[in-house]
C-alpha cells in the first residue's frame, strides 16, 4: 500500500473514540428514554391502586397480601434495586396510598456484592447492635433496646430476625414512628442479594423492661412474624 493511501494510525484511534462516544451517547439517550418512560408508569401505578397492589406483590413474590395489609408503593429497578411498603391503613377516597398506621412494612432488596454479609448476619444473630445497610437506602432507624432474635426456616428460604424498641423515620418531612420493630434478613440459600424487611408496630408497654413485655400479637412475637410472613416469598 503507498505512503498516500495509507490510513493514519491516530485517524484509526480517532475513529475508535468517535464510536465510543457515538455508543455512550446512544446509551445516555437510551436510558433517559427508559427513565422517562419509568417515570411515567410509576406515576400511574402510584395513582392506581390495581396496579400498585400488583406491583407490590410481585415485588415481594407475594399471590396476596397479608392479612390487614394494604399496598402503598413499590419500585423496581431490574438487577439493582427492589423495594414495597405496606400499611394497615386503606387507600382514602381518591385512591391515594396512606401512611402509617399502628403498623407497617418496608421491604428492600439489592445485590450483595461488596458488602459484608458477616457482620449482616453478626446483627441478625444478636452478636452485634448496629446495622447501617438499611442506612445506605434512607431507611433511618434509630434502634434503642433490643427485644428478641430467632429463625424461621421455610421451604424456599431462612428468615433471620431481631426486634427493638426504637424509632424510624417515615418522610423526607421528618416525620417519624416510635414502637416496636422487627428486623428480618430473608436468606434464599447464599444468592448475590439481600433481602430486608422492616416491620413496624405499637409497643405494649413502653414503660414497662423488655424482659417484662407480653409480646404475643406483636411484632416481636415468633407466631406473629411468620404468620406475617406466610404470604410474601421472594426466593420462590
Amino acid at each position: 500500500m503507498s505512503e498516500s493511501k495509507a490510513f493514519p494510525a491516530w485517524a484509526w484511534v480517532g475513529c475508535g473514540c468517535l464510536g465510543a462516544l457515538g455508543a455512550i451517547a446512544v446509551l445516555a439517550v437510551a436510558v433517559g428514554f427508559w427513565g422517562v418512560q419509568k417515570a411515567r408508569q410509576f406515576g400511574e401505578e402510584i395513582a392506581d391502586p390495581g396496579e400498585r397492589a400488583k406491583r407490590v406483590l410481585a415485588v415481594l413474590g407475594a399471590s396476596e397480601m397479608p392479612e390487614g395489609y394494604h399496598p402503598v408503593v413499590a419500585l423496581s429497578v431490574p438487577l439493582l434495586l427492589d423495594v414495597a411498603v405496606l400499611s394497615d391503613l386503606p387507600p382514602d377516597e381518591t385512591g391515594r396510598a396512606p401512611e402509617f398506621g399502628d403498623h407497617g412494612f418496608i421491604y428492600v432488596s439489592y445485590p450483595a456484592f461488596g458488602r459484608n454479609r458477616r457482620e449482616i448476619r453478626d446483627f441478625f444473630e444478636g452478636k452485634r447492635d448496629d446495622l447501617d445497610e438499611l442506612g445506605r437506602h434512607r431507611i433511618d432507624l434509630d434502634l434503642d433496646e433490643q427485644i428478641s432474635n430467632g429463625k424461621i426456616s421455610r421451604d424456599a428460604d431462612d428468615v433471620l430476625w431481631v426486634s427493638y424498641r426504637g424509632t424510624i423515620d417515615t418522610d423526607d418531612a421528618g416525620r417519624s414512628k416510635e414502637g416496636l420493630m422487627a428486623l428480618l434478613l430473608i436468606d434464599c440459600g447464599g444468592d448475590s442479594r439481600h433481602r430486608f424487611g422492616v416491620w413496624l408496630g405499637p409497643d405494649p408497654d413502653p414503660e414497662a423492661d423488655a424482659a417484662d413485655l407480653d409480646l404475643s400479637g406483636s411484632v416481636s412475637d415468633p407466631e406473629a412474624i411468620e404468620h406475617f410472613l406466610s404470604p410474601i416469598h421472594p426466593c420462590r
